[in-house]
């Protein structure tokens, strides 16, 4: 079957539109048939995914989603159920982090994508929604969260909202009250920093919470943080950014590794608990998470990429 390629490009996505560059790169393909669609809006590319392929039963896509893992979730949410769909990724956007889960590939090398392989890859469901990446609980989740509330106020750049976002939430989102169900099972009731259910291995633009993760696993990995001082935490911070906290006795009181199929955190302050999955922000009093075992098809770049500090983990 003739396989449709379709490049699914938001313009507004990181420092520079690359509808040129993508269009040109594609152009100096001989022969190469494409679709090349600019989002105008959240949500846009979901809708337009969905309506491709609820309509044309009888072809065969492939999703080139260009753009940042918000751009990506919304391919992949469009795409849900469909098995004549499949997708890839040209990362572009302000953050990119569901590629690092694929070390050693090239991602940038639009040849490379044509040329790939597929693979089936797991799904993260929670509260209704997808995540292909890592779905936050928390400190983290509420610094993404107040990072969106900053960004309305007047003059306030991207990197000083998050300056903003970050030094508030030190001071009023690391305490939570909460129970954590692991697989059906009470594991723990108490205070705690954050967790992070994740099918990747980085978040927030180089966070490495779980830097032995896999996307086809068929199981979640989760890190729990138990609640720890702001002094701990500004003096442990850069191993949680680097992903070598398991070096630290002292730190791994404080956090606890779970592989699972299903997570379950339940606030019992009645305070509402912030989350974060693929760049989006919700709050709720219960939040479920399940892993849906290869629910997508993926193509992987055939291009090896020459592997920095983090990749090399």
């Amino acid at each position: 079957m003739k396989i449709e390629h379709v490049f699914i490009v938001n313009p507004v996505a990181g420092k520079k539109d690359q509808t040129e560059y993508i269009k040109n790169e594609l152009d100096s393909i001989n022969g190469f048939d494409y679709t090349l669609y600019n989002t105008k809006d959240v949500g846009d590319a979901t809708k337009y995914v969905h309506e491709l392929c609820k309509n044309n039963p009888e072809k065969e896509f492939r999703f080139y989603s260009c753009g940042g893992d918000g751009t990506l979730n919304e391919v992949i949410s469009g795409m849900e159920g469909y098995p004549n769909a499949s997708f890839t990724c040209f990362p572009c956007g302000s953050g990119n982090d569901f590629v690092k889960a694929t070390k050693d590939r090239d991602f940038t090398d639009i040849k490379a994508l044509l040329e790939g392989s597929e693979k089936k890859i797991d799904l993260i469901k929670v509260n209704g929604h997808n995540s292909i990446n890592i779905v936050n609980i928390g400190f983290d989740a509420a610094v993404s969260y107040n990072m969106a509330k900053f960004k309305k106020w007047p003059l306030v750049s991207g990197k000083g909202a998050y300056n903003l976002a970050l030094v508030y939430s030190l001071f009023n989102d690391m305490k939570h009250k909460g129970k954590l169900y692991v697989d059906d099972e009470l594991v723990y009731e108490g205070k705690f920093l954050l967790t992070a259910a994740c099918n990747g291995i980085c978040c927030g633009g180089g966070y490495y919470f779980m830097p032995n993760a896999c996307i086809d696993s068929g199981y979640i990995d989760q890190m729990f943080v138990k609640q720890i001082s702001l002094f701990k935490f500004l003096k442990y911070v850069k191993n949680f950014k680097n992903g070598t906290y398991e070096k630290y006795p002292k730190l791994m009181k404080y956090i606890n590794l779970y592989k699972a199929h299903k997570i379950k955190v339940v606030s019992t302050n009645g305070k509402y608990l912030k989350y974060g999955y693929d760049g989006e922000n919700g709050i709720a009093k219960e939040i479920d998470i399940e892993i849906i075992p290869s629910a997508l098809r993926f193509f992987v770049p055939n291009k090896i990429k020459n592997l920095d500090k983090n990749d090399k983990k």
